[in-house]
């Protein structure tokens, strides 16, 4: 699949997920799911299929950290072709009320995210309670339990 912003191929970032935090933050934890999106590693932006969204949120998750690049501004306002339907995607409020836009293919119901819409996202999907309890636990597990 093509990048609907830069153009570039997407390639698949598999996400595990657990019920403790919602993300795959320690290893060897267990592992309850997986979540399989497409991310463009030029402009760093994210392909979710018809749910995905809504699971990745649901989950909680915050480990898909997109830097800026250069051109974001320009890639932000343009519109491309969804990477599924190559129908050219709209633009419709995020969910969460994050106060901003997102392209969608009407057609099969894909979400294109823009490197720092992911970001946006997640830091609008955690409590700040919630971000303290998960930095706290990876903490205390990379320097505690250590050879156990």
């Amino acid at each position: 699949m093509k990048c609907p912003k830069c153009d570039s191929q997407l390639n698949k970032v598999k996400i595990k997920t657990r019920p403790e935090y919602g993300a795959d933050v320690l290893q060897d934890a267990e592992q309850t799911g997986e979540i399989e999106l497409d991310q463009c590693l030029s402009c760093n932006g994210v392909w979710f299929d018809v749910n995905e969204l809504d699971q990745y949120l649901a989950e909680k998750l915050i480990i898909l950290n997109s830097p800026k690049v250069k051109q974001q501004k320009y890639l932000n306002k343009k519109d491309g072709p969804c990477p599924r339907c190559n129908l050219t995607m709209v633009k419709k409020p995020a969910p969460k009320g994050a106060g901003f836009a997102i392209d969608v293919c009407e057609k099969c119901q894909g979400v294109w995210l823009d490197s720092t819409e992911i970001d946006k996202l997640e830091e609008k999907n955690w409590s700040t309670g919630e971000k303290h309890a998960v930095v706290f636990r990876n903490f205390k597990e990379l320097f505690f339990n250590k050879g156990d």
